[in-house]
C-alpha cells in the first residue's frame, strides 16, 4: 500500500534563531540541552502524591530540558515562543497560568545559579523524536544518540505546543518533542558534556599526539605482548 503524502509545513513568522509554522509548531535554535533522555524513554522515580497519598509512577517518555540564552539576538525567538504560549492560553479559554505551568521559564526562577542567564524550555513526546546529528544525518542507534547528543551540546529543536484542561492535573501549556538536531557550538560558547567527560573525536585524539613521532610496526611487534603462559 502506498504511503500517503505528508503535507508541507510551511513557514508563518521567522525571526532570529525561531521559525512559527503554519500547524503552530516551533522551531528553536542554538539552544542548549540538558537533562536529555533521546536514546529511551525516561520517567523519573515514583513519588507520593501529597493530595491522594498514592505513589504515583511517571510515565516514560523521551524528554529534554533545552536552555535559550538571555541574550539580545534572542530576544525576538523568546517573543514568538511566548505569543505561541499566549496564543495556546486563548483558544483553550485559559484566563491564566503560573509560570511553573507553561513549557518556558525564566532560568532565575529555578532556584539554580546555572540558569540564571537563559530561559528554560522543556518539551517530551510519548515516541521517538526524529533525531539528526551535526552533518544533518538522521540517528536511530542509542549507542551513537548518547554520543553525538549529549547534555550540554547545542540544539535546533522543533517543538509542538499544545494546552492541557484537566479538573484531575490542572490547565497548563506543554510541549511535545518533534525533532533534535545537533548543531555546530557557536565560537566561545561552552559545551562541555553535563554528564561528565565526552567521548573525544578521532581527530581531536590525532591532533592532541600530533607533535609525536610515529613508528612503523610489523606483524611481529603487534604480536609481541604477554603470551597467555607468560608470568607477571
Amino acid at each position: 500500500m502506498a504511503k500517503a503524502p505528508t503535507t508541507a509545513r510551511e513557514i508563518k513568522t521567522k525571526v532570529d534563531n525561531c521559525v512559527l509554522y503554519t500547524d503552530g509548531c516551533l522551531r528553536i535554535d542554538l539552544v542548549r540541552g540538558s537533562y536529555l533522555h533521546l536514546d529511551q524513554p525516561w520517567g523519573g522515580k515514583p513519588f507520593r502524591d501529597k493530595q491522594t497519598g498514592e505513589i504515583v509512577t511517571p510515565k516514560k517518555k523521551y524528554q529534554g530540558k533545552f536552555w535559550m540564552p538571555q541574550k539580545p539576538e534572542f530576544v525576538p525567538a523568546r517573543k514568538l515562543v511566548v505569543a505561541r504560549v499566549n496564543e495556546c492560553m486563548a483558544d483553550a479559554k485559559i484566563e491564566a497560568l503560573a509560570s511553573e505551568k507553561k513549557f518556558i521559564r525564566k532560568g532565575s526562577d529555578l532556584g539554580k545559579p546555572e540558569l540564571k542567564e537563559f530561559y528554560v524550555i522543556t518539551a517530551s513526546e510519548d515516541n521517538p523524536p526524529a533525531l539528526r546529528d551535526r552533518a544533518g544525518k538522521k540517528i536511530t542507534d542509542p549507542v551513537k544518540i548518547k554520543k553525538e547528543l549529549y547534555s550540554g551540546a547545542w540544539y535546533s529543536i522543533l517543538i509542538r505546543p499544545w494546552a492541557q484542561v484537566s479538573q484531575e492535573f490542572g490547565n497548563r501549556i506543554n510541549a511535545g518533542l518533534s525533532a533534535v538536531r545537533r548543531m555546530p557550538t557557536p565560537a566561545g560558547w561552552p559545551d562541555e558534556n553535563f554528564g561528565g567527560q565526552r567521548e573525544l573525536e578521532d581527530d581531536e585524539v590525532d591532533d592532541i599526539y600530533s607533535d609525536i613521532e610515529g613508528e612503523d610496526l610489523d606483524d611481529d611487534d603487534l604480536n609481541s605482548g604477554f603470551d597467555d603462559d607468560d608470568e607477571l
